[in-house]
């Protein structure tokens, strides 16, 4: 799961601007779970018009997030998508250019929406569905080392990985399966240094 010999340790500004959507993060989920898929199959899956989606893509490909798998495609026509790298998911803004801060506290807001949208958009009468209007949100803050930090926020995206892969196969697709309570959540885990708080005295 994390950085390997060839993978930046950190976000780039323009994979941070890339990431910046809420749209582009459902892309971003959705390949890492099934590996590759087509454009078609993407936009039809995610709710999202077609020359939207392209749009997308095409951002998410110019940043290196996503590349095009043409080996994969059925044909000439067919346009397969799959991620270029794992994840990136730390960011470091000391000694970057101009503008990556403020490419980062956009990655972050385009994160939470993600979550906001998800929330608001269920039916909270419950349409039937038991889960619908039901989620949990944890806050809580640790006195820790950086290497600390790193170290607590892979051990959350181990977890995230192990539950993800419960009900699909070594490929990420959904396996068939009768039981009626499977849903899908969104989870997040976010962990950064509190600096309102102290800093605001200091």
């Amino acid at each position: 799961m994390g950085a390997d010999e060839t993978t930046p340790a950190y976000a780039s500004k323009d994979a941070l601007r890339a990431m910046s959507h809420p749209v582009r993060i459902d892309i971003l989920q959705f390949l890492r779970h099934k590996q590759s898929a087509r454009a078609a199959d993407l936009a039809e899956a995610l709710g999202v018009a077609a020359n939207s989606m392209s749009y997308h893509l095409r951002i998410l490909a110019k940043a290196g997030l996503i590349e095009e798998a043409p080996d994969l495609a059925r044909d000439r026509r067919d346009r397969v998508w799959r991620m270029q790298r794992e994840q990136l998911i730390r960011v470091d803004a000391e000694g970057q250019a101009e503008g990556y801060r403020g490419a980062v506290d956009q990655v972050g807001l385009a994160a939470i929406e993600w979550i906001r949208s998800g929330w608001i958009a269920q039916d909270y009468g419950g349409a039937g569905k038991e889960n619908l209007g039901r989620g949990t949100v944890t806050i809580s803050s640790a006195r820790l080392t950086f290497e600390e930090a790193q170290s607590c926020i892979d051990e959350i995206l181990a977890v995230i990985d192990e539950y993800s892969s419960r009900h699909r196969d070594a490929d990420g697709n959904d396996l068939e399966d009768d039981n009626p309570d499977l849903d899908s959540f969104r989870i997040a885990g976010v962990v950064l240094p509190d600096v309102g708080r102290h800093d605001a005295t200091s």
